[in-house]
């Protein structure tokens, strides 16, 4: 049996589905809208009875070529093609899809047709965005903005009957986050009107890719994890014997093949563990370093792979909705602009690891975000790798985190300064942030942003401190663990920390454990 820990599993897989959770912690849950309700019940079929992954295979129809290329070349080429029309063709073309109604538990308990209709929302994401530029009803920004009516043709601005009208109005005329968006399009090959094959390769791995938050898929008697990526990045290598019908349907198309491959089970890269900082960068990068070393002889096609993957995590996060057809909600309606852009600023950051050091080029993503240039500004050098990160961790205002941390007492501050300056590798920050004094791992707190994201309105000051007792107290456990290497020390309730932090930090303090698995808890609850 190949073995993951699950916090390992956490910590290396793409977890967009969490990274979507952490960063909407302080929006209100997402609600569908009700002018769309009928769009998502779709008289839901019956179950599918079967128990593992080859089962319920022998259950699905055969991947349709035909209806995937159609669904590719037409997205690109024809402004009469509705979103409709995509439905149809993908569900046709990509069997998985089923796999939704299979009867049992999900990972993150959602349920299956909650996540059958965030796939939809992923594939959506797709089509609308490589429809950016296309005119009236054809529109790929206006479906993307203000959703489609019942023939799948893009509403638009026009329409008064839009709910968040004006914020959808605004999002559609951010001329800086659609300059982002369609660079990112169009640099990653995916507005070719000839050869659609990327697209056809991105639309396999959209219509697969959460299946195996289905529990009954993973083959639990030969990988031990409940990460779904890396269940799925196993199944994609070594399931041969039965191999997935949209995946095998790729065999035409070797190097889409590896981009999904390279995606699901190459990279181990969480994206959203830099864009907060909640990771030190040797926690971040270690993989995907081996990945760049290996093809450091084809920087060019690399370049093709990060792209593709940068492409999927946004749209697979952009389709995080229960409502598909109603156009965006989690970047329009959730995610404040500067950390949607900050999205776009780490992409770019990640793509220079070629050409330099982890821990260099983790300093200078910091440093190129308005949390960086504010801290260069007005706190002490020795802070600013600490501070830096604070505030992205939090998503509260520069000012606010800063008086917060003043506020703290000395060893706290000085806890917390240090800590968070650990790099998890072999080279310490350069001057300007200086390397912490502390030996031993680095530590990645993993739902550190939530603690400090509920809090962030009315607390955060004693947030912060309980994160210092957290790190205290890990370091007082694992300090003869190894230096540059990374240990997971897992929150598995920080809504009952940020709550007892509220109460009575020093209280909870003292009621702090961490014990020989990197799990926080907390006496008395």
């Amino acid at each position: 049996m190949t073995s993951y820990p699950t916090k390992d599993a956490k910590l290396l897989s793409v977890l967009w589905v969490q990274v979507c959770f952490a960063l909407l912690l302080s929006a209100p849950a997402l609600r569908p809208e009700k002018e769309h309700a009928e769009l998502q019940l779709n008289n839901e079929p019956e179950p599918l009875e079967c128990s593992d992954l080859k089962s319920c295979l022998a259950l699905l129809g055969t991947a349709n070529p035909a209806a995937a290329e159609r669904a590719a070349h037409q997205t690109v080429n024809d402004p009469a093609y509705t979103l409709n029309d995509f439905e149809t063709d993908c569900k046709a073309a990509f069997p998985e899809l089923e796999l939704y109604r299979v009867k049992g538990g999900t990972l993150g308990n959602r349920g299956g047709e909650a996540e059958y209709q965030r796939t939809l929302g992923a594939l959506f994401s797709v089509y609308w965005l490589v429809r950016k530029d296309m005119e009236g009803d054809a529109s790929g920004m206006d479906g993307f903005c203000f959703g489609v009516d019942s023939s799948g043709r893009s509403k638009t601005e026009q329409d008064e009957t839009i709910k968040n009208l004006s914020k959808r109005t605004a999002f559609k005329h951010n001329s800086e986050v659609w300059a982002q968006i369609d660079n990112l399009t169009t640099n990653a090959g995916f507005k070719s009107k000839t050869d659609t094959t990327l697209l056809r390769s991105m639309l396999a791995l959209t219509a697969i890719h959460d299946i195996m938050k289905i529990e009954a898929l993973i083959p639990k008697n030969e990988i031990d994890t409940t990460d779904h990526d890396l269940a799925l990045g196993y199944v994609l290598k070594h399931q041969t014997e039965y191999p997935l019908p949209s995946y095998q349907m790729l065999s035409d198309i070797p190097a889409g093949q590896n981009k999904v491959l390279f995606a699901l089970a190459e990279m181990n890269f969480n994206f959203g563990h830099m864009v907060q900082a909640e990771a030190p960068p040797g926690a971040l990068f270690k993989d995907l370093m081996g990945v760049i070393h290996k093809m450091r002889d084809t920087p060019a096609e690399l370049d093709k792979q990060l792209l593709f993957y940068f492409f999927h995590w946004f749209t697979d996060l952009a389709g995080a909705t229960a409502n598909p057809k109603g156009g965006n909600e989690i970047f329009i309606l959730k995610l404040p602009t500067v950390v949607l852009l900050n999205f776009f600023n780490a992409m770019s950051h990640v793509r220079n690891l070629g050409s330099g050091d982890e821990t260099q080029v983790y300093l200078d993503y910091l440093r190129s975000t308005p949390a960086g240039v504010f801290v260069k500004d007005n706190a002490q050098p020795q802070e600013f790798v600490a501070l830096t990160r604070l505030i992205l961790m939090s998503q509260a205002g520069e000012l606010a985190v800063k008086d917060a941390f003043t506020a703290l007492d000395p060893e706290s501050k000085r806890t917390l300064t240090e800590e968070l300056s650990v790099t998890g590798t072999d080279t310490p920050f350069p001057e300007g942030a200086p390397p912490s004094s502390k030996e031993g791992p680095a530590f990645l707190v993993y739902y550190g942003p939530k603690l400090l994201q509920l809090n962030k309105k009315d607390g955060l000051s004693a947030s912060m401190q309980l994160l210092a007792g957290i790190f205290a107290k890990a370091r007082a456990e694992f300090a003869q663990r190894p230096s540059g290497q990374t240990m997971t020390i897992m929150l598995e309730d920080p809504q009952g920390l940020a709550e007892a932090a509220k109460a009575g930090v020093a209280d909870a303090i003292g009621r702090l454990s961490v014990d020989a698995e990197g799990k926080v808890s907390l006496a008395g609850r």
